[in-house]
């Protein structure tokens, strides 16, 4: 009996690592699975692993899988892949859909755009000083909130803010729509980073846009960006 391919887990942050084993342990009890959250890590089994599952992997770790079969990218944009193919024919590029995402991104979209509209910082700010004083919060019914990248997670983000009273503005690459954002209060949401080509084109035609105040919801991705104004 043929012995079932080996895997290789891989994952940026090292965290993840003793879940996925755990997950795929129980799933899989005849596979060996090797699991590494840098190259030097994952070397030993780069000439074995038929199978890469993961994400943040350097670009030229499967280029250096010379028995690689199968793809699986944990995440659902391929972006970064697609860019420094071609691997061989024979290898299989999947992804997680985006639907499966979706949910996880709406909350966390939505905590962040509700923690800056209702100013949840000075409320906490009072809370540790031990006072109260009345302070302004927004709606976010007031709200025009652009979402750069349409697809299948951004639409269901768009239709969840939509629901609560928003005005809500999707952007997709092929089909610029940075125009209809100027002249009203924003919240952006990038779905790249700032180094990446995509996210800084997004940065920097909405930063253009020199009548309209917004404010990026996905901080962490906008690392590099120019302060908003807090108004």
């Amino acid at each position: 009996m043929q012995q079932p391919s080996p895997i290789l887990v891989y994952s940026i942050y090292r965290s993840d690592i003793p879940r996925f084993e755990r997950l795929l342990a129980r799933a899989l009890p005849d596979v060996s699975i090797h699991c590494a959250s840098s190259l030097e890590e994952a070397a030993p089994y780069l000439d074995e692993a038929v199978i890469l599952y993961g994400w943040g992997f350097p670009p030229e770790l499967p280029q250096r899988m010379q028995n690689l079969r199968w793809l699986q990218k944990m995440g659902a944009g391929v972006d970064e892949i697609i860019e420094r193919w071609p691997l061989r024919a024979n290898v299989i590029l999947t992804r997680t859909a985006g639907k499966l995402i979706a949910p996880r991104m709406v909350e966390y979209v939505l905590g962040a755009i509700l923690d800056r509209t209702l100013r949840f910082d000075a409320a906490r700010a009072q809370q540790q000083r031990r006072q109260w004083e009345f302070f302004e919060i927004g709606s976010i019914r007031n709200l025009t909130i652009g979402v750069a990248g349409a697809g299948e997670i951004g639409s269901i983000v768009a239709q969840n803010l939509r629901a609560l009273g928003a005005r809500v503005l999707g952007w997709r690459l092929f089909k610029s729509r940075f125009a209809m954002l100027t002249g009203r209060k924003c919240s952006a949401l990038p779905g790249t980073p700032l180094n990446h080509p995509h996210g800084s084109r997004w940065h920097r035609r909405l930063a253009a846009c020199r009548s309209a105040k917004y404010w990026p919801a996905n901080r962490e991705s906008c690392r590099g960006a120019p302060e908003p104004p807090r108004s």
